[in-house]
């Protein structure tokens, strides 16, 4: 089949040729005698073109045309006028509604034939450009939603645009990591495949936390996992939106079991500071924190007790008291550090 034509002519004679006319060139014709019915069976199926006659009884053609491009299913359906009326504002008339062509009556069948072979083929091809586009379009979104998985937003569209992005100094910024306790004794009793789907799941209930706070997820490693808030934009609650991120995430598995049947548990831990951030790497460009905040943080995470979120003293002084319960652990040694004050947070009651 060539393509779908509806053809409108209340004259019976000049509908019964065209029809057969256009049925012998392999196009599938279906044929009406009033604007109403034009209007009822273009809506419904949309065609590929519409062959309209002018001077018809109760809707004219220049009506039916107008209200076949105002409605979204045919507005971009072809419309091809015929008529005995062979005058310039006839003519004008039909292209100011939306027509495509203009055939005078009594037409040529070759040149009518050809006209309609023009137009089928421009609207098919019109189809492809507009499926193309969509796909475009998709395959973009699709692109954009992986490039924002793996860089800020923001620093996604610079690079994206072209844009050159320098490491900056960030002074205001909450640190997280996090990570299984005892994960490498577990990780020696199982399978790479248990292992493998044990963090996939976790990891994936981690992620769609972030998504609902304004944090920025720094990287994954084994089974560390780092995320960050006030960069690379500044946050005024940087700490109490990390500590909610924090206590989400040891709620996420509560009552998790990890393969052996034992209980799935979390070591976190959260400082506060200035940080140096920027892009590294040109092929798989990540966005990495460097500074003293960040092995804090570390090492905060490392000290921390099972199923407890250690911040340090900075970060409690950034706290809203009203959120939080805060109980204080007192001095803890860090490695390398030397001791340094500690807090255990939990939601207030």
């Amino acid at each position: 089949m060539r393509g779908n034509v509806l053809v409108v002519d209340d004259t019976l004679v000049n509908l019964r040729i065209l029809a057969e006319m256009l049925a012998a060139h392999g196009y599938k014709v279906r044929p009406v005698t009033s604007g109403p019915q034009a209007l009822q069976a273009g809506i419904a199926a949309p065609p590929d073109l519409v062959l309209l006659d002018i001077n018809m009884p109760g809707m004219t053609g220049y009506e039916v045309c107008r209200q076949l491009k105002q409605h979204p299913a045919t507005r971009d359906v072809p419309v091809i006028f015929m008529s005995a009326r062979d005058e310039v504002l006839d003519k004008i008339r039909a292209f100011e509604v939306g027509g495509v062509d203009y055939v005078t009556k009594p037409f040529h069948l070759e040149e009518l034939l050809a006209r309609v072979a023009t137009h089928v083929s421009l609207r098919a091809l019109q189809r492809q450009l507009e499926t193309t586009a969509l796909a475009l379009t998709e395959e973009k979104r699709r692109s954009d939603e992986l490039l924002y998985s793996v860089l800020p937003r923001s620093v996604a569209n610079d690079l994206r645009e072209g844009k050159r992005v320098p490491a900056g100094s960030f002074p205001d910024v909450t640190v997280l990591f996090s990570d299984i306790v005892d994960f490498t004794t577990t990780a020696s009793r199982h399978s790479p495949l248990e292992i493998f789907e044990l963090l996939g799941d976790l990891y994936t209930r981690f992620d769609a936390i972030v998504e609902r706070h304004p944090v920025y997820k720094v990287e994954t490693s084994g089974d560390c996992y780092m995320l960050a808030c006030g960069v690379p934009e500044a946050h005024p609650r940087h700490a109490d939106a990390v500590v909610a991120v924090a206590l989400d995430m040891l709620d996420a598995v509560a009552g998790v079991t990890l393969p052996g049947g034992a209980p799935q548990q979390l070591r976190i831990g959260v400082h506060s500071g200035p940080v140096v951030g920027g892009v590294v790497g040109t092929k798989t460009p990540r966005f990495c924190l460097f500074g003293d905040t960040v092995n804090i943080a570390s090492r905060m995470e490392t000290t921390s007790r099972p199923m407890h979120v250690q911040v340090s003293e900075s970060t409690r002084q950034l706290l809203d008291p009203s959120r939080w319960q805060i109980d204080e652990r007192g001095e803890v040694e860090l490695k390398g550090r030397g001791s340094m004050r500690t807090h255990f947070v939990r939601r207030a009651p």
